[in-house]
């Protein structure tokens, strides 16, 4: 709802400061110096006028144009713009300078026209909450999601973003590099092998894990929960395909005993299950943020991107890209490793080669630039191939691809084993015969 119309409803004038608007906009006219100091601390938007919103746009593209700006220059724009008469025209320009001696406050004016946007904005966030709880069609966790996100951001404009001192960097990149070979930094995948090339999944790193269906992309995804969970480690999975049932069927089944003893087990993991189909990505942000603040959160997974919920967008690539963004987003501001599964065309059938190539991950634009690692999981016996190069069966074989690795070596390809009905993966190097005994029905 416009702020305009809520507080005629309400009978109350919006929180505004026009005055020191006008006073900040004279400033930065006046002298070109201010514009950054402002522009720091308030956007166009936090201007109540709408003619002071139209001028500060003006007066930031100028200036990140590097052009002069004055009163001509301006007054120019404007009129290129179209909008030079909607703002009061030459005359009303000529007077913001004059209502200023120099731009000595003008933080200090233009921190208090923040402090009154962020009162409107509290006010419209409060509302729209209200006209949206009282709707029945709408999902009231996408509704507290959005609502939080848009109070961070406030909350960001007014206490300013945290920086961290150079001395804080410093200490933890030698921690880092002084670490123990064999110490994992990030959180333990179920392969030696992987560990060794990425040093486990990184946090604030977006993994995407692709392959055809009935590859192992699940299985494989549930193999790093359970190495994840097993390690102490808080994990949640937000599963749009199978029942939160399927998915604790396949973990009881990989740890290889009783089932009682293995429900067990497993009710001592840091472990969250979403279970619900059609879901956007503010219900992921929004579950995943609270799980940070009260549990704690080590590592995301996402089951899968071809059933998500997209925002509206020109076209579905556009749409992908919105979606990988926003999660490459949440694994920066969160500090986990997010893993997004993904599904692969069937170019490789064409090729009559089991190796992945980019082409064969559907959207693939938006995906290869917003990701960090980028893995493809293949079965060669799935796919014809019924022995290695070795003459060794391949009953058993998973190749796992990583295709690009934005902190380590790519592409490179690693050989596991592992057991088709059970999600369990070893190193292929390791005694063949070391697999779990335990045959549950067929998946």
């Amino acid at each position: 709802m416009n702020i305009q119309n809520l507080s005629y409803e309400l009978g109350k004038i919006p929180p505004q400061a026009t005055e020191l608007e006008e006073a900040v906009l004279g400033a930065m006219i006046l002298e070109s110096e201010s514009i950054d100091r402002v522009k720091a601390l308030i956007p166009p938007e936090a201007f109540y006028k709408e003619s002071h919103r139209i001028i500060c746009e003006a007066i930031y593209d100028l200036h990140k144009r590097i052009d002069p700006v004055d009163t001509l220059t301006l007054v120019e724009e404007l009129k290129q713009r179209g909008k030079l008469d909607q703002v009061g025209g030459p005359y009303f320009l000529t007077q913001l300078t004059d209502k200023v001696a120099s731009a000595a406050h003008v933080e200090y004016h233009a921190k208090v026209v923040l402090e009154k946007y962020v009162s409107r904005e509290v006010i419209r966030l409060s509302t729209n909450g209200q006209e949206q709880a009282f709707r029945s069609d709408v999902d009231i966790m996408e509704t507290i999601a959005e609502a939080l996100k848009s109070l961070d951001g406030l909350l960001e404009m007014v206490v300013g973003k945290h920086n961290r001192t150079l001395v804080d960097i410093i200490t933890d990149t030698l921690d880092e590099l002084n670490r123990p070979k064999d110490q994992l930094f990030g959180v333990p995948t179920p392969l030696t092998t992987l560990n060794i090339l990425t040093n486990g999944w990184q946090p604030a790193d977006l993994i995407i894990l692709a392959g055809r269906p009935s590859r192992g992309k699940t299985a494989f995804a549930l193999a790093n929960v359970r190495t994840a969970c097993e390690a102490g480690k808080n994990v949640a999975v937000f599963s749009l395909e199978m029942k939160d049932t399927q998915l604790m069927k396949r973990l009881i089944y990989s740890l290889d005993r009783s089932y009682e003893e293995a429900g067990g087990i497993i009710s001592t993991w840091n472990l969250d299950i979403f279970e619900k189909g059609g879901i956007g990505i503010d219900y992921i942000v929004g579950k995943s943020r609270l799980l940070k603040r009260t549990t704690g959160l080590d590592l995301i997974v996402i089951d899968y991107l071809g059933l998500m919920r997209l925002p509206k967008a020109e076209n579905r690539a556009y749409a992908i890209g919105e979606v990988t963004r926003a999660l490459k987003a949440l694994a920066k501001e969160l500090n986990v490793p997010v893993m997004l599964l993904a599904q692969l065309n069937r170019d490789i059938e064409k090729r009559g080669s089991h190796a992945h190539v980019w082409s064969d991950l559907r959207e693939s634009g938006d995906i290869e630039q917003d990701a960090d690692v980028v893995v493809f999981i293949s079965r060669p016996y799935m796919d014809g191939v019924v022995e290695d190069r070795d003459g060794n069966p391949t009953d058993y074989l998973t190749v796992i691809q990583i295709e690009k690795h934005r902190n380590g070596k790519a592409p490179v390809k690693i050989k596991a084993r592992n057991n088709e009905r059970v999600n369990y993966y070893r190193d292929w190097d390791e005694i063949p015969g070391a697999v779990p005994t335990h045959q549950p029905e067929a998946f």
